[in-house]
């Protein structure tokens, strides 16, 4: 029997919205779509805790970031890459990461990778409240709410950890 063009359309949705843990991705679809980049920042965070069993804590360990299902990681990123025409997601930091030669120290390569994604003026490190998410910053990523401010204070195993698992997921 063939596929009507409603049925192959659904689908595409469904695949689109593609979750290993039945996380619901229809509300950052939407504000993606609409523009509302710090709202679906937000979102992103929410639904990774979620995808993770970490909506209490609203933050994710490391173990939480390299057991991340591909799944989930591919469909984030593949939302925020399509309404952002390229400009946002993981895929699109880990290239940038990589570019500033995939630091995972705080030495030079860390600063410029911050200075590039602009978490980072001068000598300061930005809070989440600082940063700017719109089409006009090409490079300032998604996901800032989640890494920004625990990355700076902790250690830059979570993003490498991060781009680590973008990699294996083949984002």
């Amino acid at each position: 029997m063939r596929e009507t063009v409603d049925q192959l359309r659904a689908k595409k949705r469904a695949d689109e919205l593609a979750s290993e843990r039945a996380v619901d991705y229809e509300r950052l679809r939407d504000l993606l779509k609409s523009g509302q980049w710090k709202a679906a920042d937000q979102e992103t965070a929410d639904r990774m805790c979620e995808v993770m069993g970490r909506q209490e804590d609203g933050w994710l360990r490391v173990e939480d970031i390299q057991n991340f299902p591909c799944i989930d990681l591919r469909t984030i990123d593949q939302l925020w890459v399509k309404h952002s025409r390229g400009k946002f997601g993981f895929s699109v930091q880990k290239k940038i990461w990589q570019e500033c030669g995939s630091p995972t120290d705080d030495n030079a390569n860390w600063k410029k990778f911050g200075e590039v994604v602009e978490w980072k003026k001068g000598d300061v490190w930005k809070i989440y409240n600082e940063l700017t998410l719109d089409l006009s910053t090409f490079r300032t990523p998604s996901v800032s709410r989640l890494f920004s401010d625990w990355i700076v204070r902790s250690s830059l195993v979570g993003m490498g950890g991060l781009f680590s698992r973008v990699k294996t997921c083949r984002l």
